[in-house]
């Protein structure tokens, strides 16, 4: 897989479009846990201490998952 390059602008609109709004918004508790057990096993993210494992899973779209996937998404495009 390929790398694709894209203005600071786009970025912006994809963070906001995918983080802030209709990625984590619109996602039930066991989908946002899928995305930070990902998250984490994939990509090594630090979610936090709450959830059942104190491993940042728990199904909450917070400030750390956020972050994680701000930075997921700038790695990857």
């Amino acid at each position: 897989m390929r790398k694709i390059q894209i203005t600071e602008k786009q970025y912006e609109t994809i963070k906001q479009n995918l983080i802030e709004s209709t990625l984590l918004n619109e996602q039930s508790r066991n989908q946002i846990r899928e995305v930070q057990k990902r998250l984490k096993t994939c990509f090594g993210a630090y979610l936090g201490k709450s959830g059942p494992n104190r491993d940042g899973v728990d199904g909450i779209a917070g400030k750390l998952t956020k972050q994680a996937i701000e930075r997921y998404t700038s790695y990857r495009f």
